[in-house]
């Protein structure tokens, strides 16, 4: 069971914001897809149609997205933007698709893959593939599309590497997918910050999270409970104290993006890849036992009652 906390950052003012991303990222406009529809698009009838795209239609401008298509039953539409989401559209195993050419990359270096779903479908599947030119790098990978997030990993082998991503499904359920991101992994100046400033805190690996999810009471519109969390400890570790600016320590300065606990730190509880929790996190205090620090924490929802809306 993978349990994972994720913090979001205070202010959209610096580098790692909802906007920019991060310095190391290698796909280009991955969050907000912005004129995605007037891309390139290729539909192909190929037996190997991921190949077939490649060679008839090779993303020849770089960092660009191009969409492709494989109608085996009726028409599925090219995949398109609705809210700043990417939306792949299947039916009858039809495929949809982008792809684009990275630059720039580090041949040699690891790199994970993200893919942030907003509307998982059970029943489709997600491919996700590198290639160099029109030879697949490692093996191709399938995914379920039943998940909120997709990590693949590929090791570059050029400095120019092409990003395949592609949809199924038997039924006519689109796939909404809200960011994809591209990082080195393994090195000293990549950090695994996500394209939108998440940063994943360090847990007690023995330590529970004490939630309580509200459920809604439409017998009473006026009213709404809501959810949260009794206070728990994170550990001082390395990666926390980098988090939470080592708030203990009096003498630490202000570098811009210093962390406050009287802001509101948006947050995410995920336990093997889906949401349980979306709220916000207060730092409570910092205790120091026996030379030992830890954060204490609590999690709570910031909810509005249909009478107030």
């Amino acid at each position: 069971m993978s349990v994972q906390l994720i913090l979001y950052p205070q202010s959209y003012e610096g580098v790692y914001n909802a906007f920019s991303g991060s310095p190391y990222e290698a796909i280009v406009n991955g969050i907000s897809f912005t004129d995605l529809d007037n891309t390139q698009t290729y539909t192909t009838t190929s037996a190997t149609p991921f190949v077939d795209t490649l060679t008839n239609e090779p993303p020849s401008i770089i960092n660009t997205w191009y969409r492709f298509r494989k109608n085996l039953s009726g028409t599925s539409a090219f995949p398109t933007v609705s809210l700043a989401n990417l939306v792949l559209e299947s039916n009858n195993l039809n495929i949809t698709g982008v792809y684009q050419q990275l630059s720039n990359l580090t041949i040699g270096q690891p790199y994970v893959v993200t893919i942030n779903i907003s509307t998982p479908q059970a029943g489709g599947f997600v491919k996700v593939d590198a290639y160099n030119g029109t030879t697949i790098q490692g093996s191709s990978t399938s995914y379920s599309s039943n998940v909120t997030q997709i990590s693949k990993i590929f090791i570059a082998s050029a400095p120019q590497i092409t990003i395949m991503i592609s949809y199924s499904h038997p039924l006519a359920l689109n796939l909404e997918i809200s960011s994809i991101s591209a990082l080195p992994i393994g090195s000293t100046t990549a950090d695994p910050i996500l394209s939108d400033g998440q940063v994943i805190l360090d847990l007690y690996e023995d330590e529970d999270l004490p939630l309580t999810l509200s459920v809604d009471n439409f017998k009473n519109v006026a009213e709404k409970v809501q959810s949260y969390s009794k206070a728990f400890n994170l550990p001082a570790t390395k990666r926390n104290n980098k988090i939470f600016n080592q708030i203990f320590e009096i003498t630490r300065s202000d570098d811009g993006a210093i962390f406050s606990p009287y802001k509101k730190s948006e947050c995410v509880l995920k336990q093997d890849g889906f949401v349980l929790f979306k709220g916000y996190l207060r730092l409570l205090d910092v205790t120091d036992k026996d030379g030992e620090i830890s954060y204490n924490v609590n999690l709570y929802s910031e909810v509005i009652a249909l009478a107030d809306y």
